[in-house]
């Protein structure tokens, strides 16, 4: 169900709202019969960056409608300081979320309501600069820099022992990328393995692994990958 909205700003020739209404009465119906609450906060955009004369550097709620100011992260939440005990009050509350939070502190019912928007992270490159032997080369050594970043979040590097009869049957537990890295132990022996795996199979394959032979596990954070 959408919540109500409060009266428009425009009436003629149609009805229109502002972005402030919109945010207002969304934090309205989020409060429902809970006592609204007011608050002061400061935005990261300085005055200069919003022209002269204008009041949208600095936060005012009151009563739960959003009066002035330009919703950033840093009035979302974004503090230096240890969130939930230093604002578990209205009076301490600097940031939208903890006044909320504190608003709600007591009721018994916590539930996400909806979801209001997903983002992600793009990047975007003019196409007279691809045409450009050499800001094409800049671009795309910045793209396999971050792809090189995002694509480590999902795996991890994972290293163990396995003596020599076990090597095959726990090589072929390993999801590596390509074929994982082998090493001679001293002794030849045993075998020292490494490869990245998916963070997300871990919890299943260690076990699997174990039982297969595998010793002295180790599991490590990889900061970038470059296939």
């Amino acid at each position: 169900r959408a919540p109500p909205l409060l009266p428009p700003a425009i009436l003629k020739p149609r009805p229109l709202w502002t972005g402030k209404q919109v945010f207002s009465s969304l934090l309205l119906y989020l409060i429902g019969d809970r006592e609204r609450f007011s608050m002061e906060g400061k935005t990261k955009l300085s005055p200069a960056a919003l022209g002269p004369d204008t009041l949208e550097h600095r936060i005012h709620v009151r009563d739960g409608e959003l009066l002035t100011g330009v919703l950033d992260k840093g009035i979302f939440g974004d503090v230096n300081e240890d969130d939930t005990e230093n604002h578990a009050t209205l009076k301490r509350a600097r940031t939208v979320t903890h006044a909320f939070q504190a608003a709600i502190a007591n009721a018994k019912e916590k539930e996400i309501i909806d979801t209001l928007m997903t983002s992600s992270t793009r990047l975007y490159a003019n196409p007279r600069a691809l045409e450009c032997p050499e800001k094409r080369g800049l671009i795309e050594d910045f793209v396999l820099l971050l792809t090189s970043v995002i694509t480590a979040r999902s795996r991890v590097m994972l290293e163990l022992n396995v003596a020599k009869a076990d090597l095959e049957r726990v090589v072929e537990l390993v999801p590596c990328m390509r074929t994982p890295t082998i090493a001679s132990l001293y002794g030849d022996e045993a075998f020292a393995l490494k490869a990245a795996v998916p963070k997300s199979e871990l919890s299943d394959l260690i076990p699997t692994l174990m039982r297969a032979g595998a010793t002295d596990v180790v599991v490590s954070k990889i900061d970038q990958i470059i296939a």
